[in-house]
């Protein structure tokens, strides 16, 4: 619970402190659905119905404006909201703010914000539309089914060597054997096209993760460990040599 709190409120924090007219949003990546929810206190499907405008203070004393939305919420999945729920967004570009439409219909996540004391989410979290939206609603469909169980999910991103320690990513690779095995047992799946893998049904226990890179690459592998309809996520980087002197 404490590793949830840090993580929104850190979110939170640099979207709050980030000043208006800055160059860019810059985001972390959310991960995947089974991630983004573990990490994110207020999940709910909903329509909007009102979008209006709100002046906040920032913590230097500026004043600035952020959108107002108004869903009706469809159904929520964590946290506990009414049956309409506000929710605060920038207003778009520099200050990560999500460009809501009317009438349209959103999965949301979402996160108390510090200032205004509403809910707050922006193009930085997992929000998207509800057609936008098949591999969250999939896995948020299955998350509480005893055999979905636990799951491992990563990418695997290839790295080209520019000279002897400069190295750079070139691409996602595809068609790679990931092998992974536990006390329960071993399994293997295949990367796709966009270098990502799962692996889903797994018991609660630690495994390890080896995907078969080929003699081009250093060989690679990771350990984590699963609790009860957890996720993992997993990160590799497929590493040529060093080149000889």
């Amino acid at each position: 619970m404490k590793t949830l709190f840090r993580a929104w409120l850190l979110t939170l924090l640099f979207c709050a402190l980030l000043p208006h007219g800055a160059a860019a949003c810059d985001c972390a990546d959310t991960g995947p659905p089974c991630k983004a929810f573990a990490n994110t206190p207020a999940v709910f499907a909903g329509r909007v119905i009102k979008i209006a405008t709100i002046s906040v203070k920032a913590p230097s004393g500026d004043l600035y404006e952020d959108r107002l939305i108004v869903l009706e919420v469809e159904r929520s999945y964590r946290g506990s909201v009414s049956k309409t729920v506000e929710v605060v967004t920038g207003s778009g570009g520099s200050d990560c703010g999500y460009d809501f439409r009317m009438g349209e219909h959103y999965l949301v996540y979402a996160y108390p914000h510090p200032q205004s004391g509403k809910l707050y989410t922006g193009i930085c979290q997992r929000t998207r539309p509800i057609s936008d939206a098949g591999d969250d609603l999939d896995y948020l469909s299955k998350k509480d089914d005893p055999s979905h169980g636990a799951g491992i999910e990563g990418t695997i991103e290839e790295l080209k060597r520019d000279s002897r320690y400069e190295t750079r990513v070139v691409g996602f690779m595809a068609g790679i054997s990931v092998l992974v095995q536990g006390k329960s047992g071993h399994w293997t799946t295949l990367s796709q096209n966009d270098g990502r893998f799962r692996l889903w049904g797994l018991q609660p226990g630690r495994y390890r993760i080896t995907p078969a890179l080929g003699k081009g690459f250093l060989p690679s592998t990771e350990t984590v460990t699963l609790e009860p309809y957890s996720c993992a996520t997993i990160r590799f980087l497929a590493t040529p040599p060093a080149r000889s002197k």
